[in-house]
């Protein structure tokens, strides 16, 4: 006969943050002993608050690189730029 899993060894440690934070334990030393004690999973301090920060921000996800908007130099004047360079490189050669 199969085994019946139990329903708080298969719940990741994620969702026992999630149910203890609506439980109301919002402090690390609540929220530790609630998880510890209702599912029987052991959190560090460090990886409690981790977690309810992660639930906490919710979908803000902070974008990285350049800002939307902003232009970028015409490829244009870049090669202007770079024959006035060369011209006056060739004149002032030794």
């Amino acid at each position: 006969m199969a085994k019946k899993k139990n329903a708080a060894a298969s719940m990741s440690k994620m969702e026992a943050v999630k149910r203890a934070l609506a439980d109301g334990k919002d402090s690390r030393a609540e929220g530790i002993a609630y998880v510890k004690e209702t599912f029987g999973i052991e959190l560090s301090p460090n990886h409690f608050s981790n977690y309810k920060s992660k639930i906490l921000a919710g979908g803000k996800k902070k974008r990285r690189g350049r800002p939307p908007g902003k232009k970028r130099v015409a490829p244009e004047a870049v090669a202007r730029r770079c024959r006035a360079s060369r011209s006056v490189q060739r004149r002032h050669r030794p």
